[in-house]
């Protein structure tokens, strides 16, 4: 499993696809996108940032998330790494001003870079008593605010093992049961998310059984 791209790499990528992605949304009509349903009508504009952004950063999820949307809830869908969740008006906003634009983006690379260096300083992974990252995600809100999210997985030895040896032998995850604890933790800012993510208490977590297991990512790398 790859981890997240290098911050600078990060930041080169999307440096090099912002003036092509002003120019190609000068033109054309409202289209349909929001969440993964579609639900919210976006500008052009807004749109065609919306697919820079997915296109330039292929390994982060990017979401558009409408109002009365459970944040925590479309962290939950997410298939990459890191995932990123606009309201339609911060995005409306960022595809009409530039600066906006790189305000928001900034967070976001300040965010995957400091999510690189979790795992070397806080001790997270498969084997740690502080369980494993499973995602990591950033929400911008309709009121301005930004709020940070971490979902985090704890198992047992025996149930790693099993998961490991499953993974090694090249079988369908979706035949597999684990049986593990998982856990969210938010925050409005990185720094308290850190320090939500050291204090989870997993002896007050129930185990869950999982079908259609979808392992974690290496955040280390």
């Amino acid at each position: 499993m790859n981890g997240i791209s290098g911050y600078s790499a990060v930041q080169e990528n999307y440096a090099s696809s912002t003036y092509k992605s002003s120019n190609q949304a000068k033109t054309g009509s409202s289209k349909k996108t929001s969440g993964t349903q579609g639900r919210r009508e976006l500008s052009d504009k807004a749109q065609a940032l919306l697919e820079k952004l997915k296109k330039t950063h292929s390994n982060m999820d990017f979401m558009v998330a409408d109002k009365g949307d459970d944040t925590k809830e479309l962290l939950s869908r997410g298939t990459k790494e890191f995932s990123v969740i606009f309201s339609a008006e911060e995005l409306e906003k960022m595809a009409a001003d530039e600066k906006f634009e790189k305000k928001n983006m900034d967070k976001v690379f300040d965010a995957v870079r400091m999510t690189e260096q979790i795992n070397k300083q806080y001790g997270f992974g498969p084997a740690s008593e502080k369980g494993e990252i499973l995602k990591v995600g950033i929400s911008f809100n309709d009121d301005g605010t930004t709020s940070y999210f971490a979902e985090l997985e704890k198992m047992s030895e025996s149930q790693r093992e099993r998961l490991e040896k499953a993974i090694e032998q090249k079988k369908d995850l979706k035949d597999l049961s684990i049986r593990s604890k998982r856990t969210q933790v938010s925050a409005l800012s990185m720094k308290e998310l850190v320090e939500k993510m050291n204090k989870v208490d997993w002896s007050k977590i129930q185990e869950q059984d999982l079908r259609n297991y979808k392992p974690g990512f290496d955040f280390s790398i």
